[in-house]
């Protein structure tokens, strides 16, 4: 069974090159507890069938993709085009969210 998750907010770091900048992503469970999976876990259950994610826009569900570049996978929605832009516009992860 695939679970399907909002992601609301990402852990960054400066880095020059975008799709490296997302350290983790995460959201809030239905127990509204917050969920938190670095980057490579989330892209490992992505490419596994575990996980669908998404982030919303406006009113707008944008699915979370896996993007591969030369430096390695990241994560993006389908409607970035190279960068993750609406991934790094989300909000700083919470202080007690690891």
């Amino acid at each position: 069974m695939t679970i399907t998750a909002q992601i609301s907010f990402v852990r960054k770091r400066k880095h020059k090159d975008p799709g490296r900048r997302i350290v983790a992503v995460g959201g809030m469970n239905p127990a509204g507890d917050d969920w938190s999976l670095e980057q490579q876990d989330a892209i490992n259950a992505i490419e596994l069938g575990h996980c669908e994610f998404f982030v919303v826009r406006g009113e707008q569900p944008l699915k979370v993709i896996v993007a591969d570049a030369e430096n390695g996978k990241y994560l993006k929605t389908e409607a970035d085009e190279r960068r993750p832009d609406r991934l790094l516009e989300l909000p700083e992860a919470p202080a007690q969210v690891e």
